[in-house]
């Protein structure tokens, strides 16, 4: 139940946070930009994390079980569900996505394979499951129907540090711009914002997109068959949070034309600074 999981000042915490290279990057180089709030751990004296570190030869699921015993940890929180299954007396586990079931033909046969295996494991030894979103906890219900009656949404918040008093600034761009936030992997599906510029930016010669990430395979430029448009492409990377701000505050909407999201902190981000998302159903 919850209230077994409910912490006292005295029970001890342990959290989990291995995240191998996958489609669920940190949200900090999703996005491009250099957070600079303090991480959650720091915010939390309470939590103590496990001294493990990822230059451990071993895996977390059998480094974490003895950790957990040394320490006395009561609960164990993998921060996303490639932790451990295993250690402390009770596990709670965090889900954002599950990109692997739903897309599974942009992840490769092989990766979805091994996570599969993974998130089995970790659904079975999770006492509670918490998902960011109730769109990922139906897809945790839909694919994991096991985990369904131990699942909890529990929203994801905006990361973003942004001063309430500060005065909206000039526009850091000359003229509209249609913004785009995050790397350019797969499920953001660029290729149809660049389609779609490729239209738009004929009918206003004085609109631009603002792609705050990577697109190291040109997903938005490849598209753009004009040279005058894909000038009007413009790139921002390394940026902060009050840069960050201003560009949504200033934009003429955020573009999310994603085949598939567990949360989208952008969308979040985009509706804290009064800034118009345009985006897909899925």
């Amino acid at each position: 139940s919850s209230e077994s999981l409910s912490s006292s000042s005295d029970t001890e915490i342990a959290s989990s946070m291995f995240t191998p290279l996958s489609a669920n990057a940190s949200q900090s180089s999703i996005q491009g930009h250099t957070p600079t709030h303090s991480p959650a751990s720091k915010q939390h004296p309470p939590c103590t994390r496990a001294p493990a570190s990822l230059d451990s030869p071993w895996p977390p699921a059998l480094t974490l079980p003895a950790l957990c015993r040394r320490h006395r940890i009561d609960v164990l929180f993998n921060a996303d569900p490639f932790g451990s299954p295993l250690g402390g007396k009770r596990r709670v586990t965090l889900v954002h996505d599950l990109y692997f079931k739903t897309i599974p033909e942009q992840i490769g046969w092989r990766a979805t394979l091994t996570t599969d295996f993974i998130f089995r494991l970790m659904m079975a030894g999770s006492d509670r499951v918490t998902c960011v979103s109730e769109a990922t906890r139906r897809d945790l219900a839909r694919f994991y129907p096991s985990a369904a009656s131990k699942s909890l949404t529990i929203h994801s918040d905006s990361t973003l540090k942004v001063d309430p008093e500060a005065v909206n600034g000039p526009s850091p761009v000359a003229g509209p711009y249609i913004l785009a936030v995050g790397n350019a992997t797969s499920n953001k599906n660029f290729t149809l914002l660049g389609k779609a510029f490729a239209v738009l930016g004929k009918a206003r010669p004085d609109l631009h997109v603002v792609h705050v990430g990577r697109d190291d395979a040109e997903e938005i430029g490849n598209v753009l068959d004009d040279p005058e448009l894909k000038a009007r492409l413009i790139r921002l990377s390394g940026i902060d949070d009050g840069q960050l701000a201003e560009l949504y505050r200033h934009a003429a909407c955020l573009c999310v034309p994603s085949t598939y999201e567990g949360f989208c902190l952008p969308v979040l981000e985009a509706q804290q600074l009064g800034c118009p998302v345009v985006c897909s159903n899925r």
